[in-house]
């Protein structure tokens, strides 16, 4: 699902990947934010840009707990529709998307309008935009609420995970959301004075666009660059840039190969290039030794939900400021890659080669992104989908690796060690 590699992500760690997806497809993003297309109809553009900003509250003066779990790291909670529960990805970057076969379940939905959107890897594509009487979210309603059905909801990527959408910024922007990953839960509040953290909190300036997506600017060297705060985006930190880029040129850095992107509604296999930051600024909070991925695929520059980690955040749309408390005890963020040089994914019913660093031993030896997997370490995997694959499938401990590949239709042996990429 993600890619950013921010917590030893690579081959050669084992982990469920419902917990740390990046040893499987670290190549697959899970990004939902999508970009209005300026070539789209005027009259379509601002009729579904009021429409997806969209949405009012019910109640007042109100604090509520909704129990929050982080699948491939990214924040999910229980939303209540027309009197059924559902599973939504809290997502700051991205419209409120419903997956079609919950639209079709839902009685009552006018279609008002439609939009031409790029997603995160620049395919344009056609999206229909609906509005909903109301919603429900821990007890608080939220009524004439605008969204979207966009393709990648039907995705075996998204329906694996059994979820149903994304809460989006319309909806944020109506009250004050704390979300704290150790207590696994999001506070949803209409006051700040109900929230200790708007006084101990480090303050962070945010900017918004029309339909609500929050923006800050972070520093890295001399550069001032105004990123999306995107809890849709499951890894730390993301940068448009080609294979040369001017600010980035001075920092250590490798390629990529092969990389699988999912965005939106399409998949795009592109190189991308992971760099070392030796420092990243945030409004006087200082993080070291950063690795982003950067590359030209991207249509945006991207903060993502791998900051919950670190921090308890307190999101105020409508107040355009965002509040972090650090944790007194926290997960490491990686400052560095190890791996064997490779990442897995599965791609029609086998485990192939996702992406190869270069450089790396791997590529020396040969190993080449899209390869089928036979064996590693001498055992076969088989898997019927890919949801039993994501479900089920785990790397050995060992530090080193024998991979069996399919090369020219003849076995091909590698023997591989872990070792520092970055």
């Amino acid at each position: 699902m993600s890619e950013e590699n921010t917590k030893s992500t690579d081959v050669g760690k084992r982990s469920f990947f419902w917990l740390n997806p990046e040893w499987i497809s670290k190549g697959t993003y899970f990004l939902l934010v999508l970009t209005l297309l300026s070539g789209c109809s005027t009259f379509q553009r601002i009729k579904s840009n009021k429409l997806l900003a969209s949405a009012d509250l019910k109640n007042e003066s109100f604090q509520s707990v909704v129990p929050i779990e982080y699948i491939s790291n990214l924040p999910v909670f229980e939303v209540t529709i027309q009197g059924e529960v559902y599973r939504f990805i809290f997502d700051t970057g991205g419209y409120t998307v419903f997956s079609e076969r919950l639209t079709d379940r839902l009685i009552g939905l006018a279609k008002p309008s439609y939009i031409d959107v790029k997603d995160g890897n620049s395919t344009v594509s056609r999206i229909n935009t609906y509005f909903l009487d109301e919603l429900e979210i821990g007890g608080i309603t939220f009524e004439k609420e605008g969204f979207a059905t966009i393709g990648f909801t039907e995705s075996e990527w998204f329906s694996c995970l059994g979820l149903d959408g994304t809460i989006g910024p319309n909806i944020m922007k109506e009250a004050l959301w704390e979300v704290d990953s150790q207590e696994g839960h999001i506070i949803l509040s209409d006051k700040s004075k109900r929230l200790e953290i708007v006084d101990s909190g480090h303050t962070i300036p945010l900017y918004t666009d029309p339909v609500f997506k929050p923006s800050l600017d972070l520093q890295i060297g001399k550069e001032i660059k105004r990123v999306g705060f995107d809890t849709g985006f499951n890894g730390f930190l993301k940068l448009i840039g080609k294979p040369s880029s001017d600010y980035l040129d001075s920092y250590p850095s490798v390629l990529r190969l092969g990389n699988r992107t999912n965005a939106g509604n399409s998949i795009v296999f592109s190189d991308t290039k992971m760099v070392k930051l030796d420092e990243m600024g945030l409004n006087g909070i200082v993080f070291r030794n950063v690795i982003t991925s950067v590359g030209n695929q991207f249509s945006s520059d991207l903060l993502g939900s791998q900051l919950f980690d670190q921090y308890k955040i307190l999101i105020d749309l409508s107040g355009k400021a965002l509040y972090l408390e650090e944790f007194e005890t926290k997960p490491e963020r990686q400052t560095k890659i190890e791996s064997f040089g490779f990442g897995l994914d599965f791609r029609a019913g086998k485990v192939v080669i996702d992406y190869v660093y270069q450089p790396s031993a791997a590529h020396d030896m040969g190993v080449k992104p899209g390869q089928e997997i036979l064996k590693i370490n001498g055992r076969h995997y088989a898997f019927s989908s890919y949801c039993e694959f994501i479900e089920n499938f785990q790397l050995p401990m060992e530090n080193t690796m024998e991979l069996e590949l399919l090369q020219e239709d003849k076995p091909f042996f590698v023997s591989l060690t872990r070792q520092t990429i970055l």
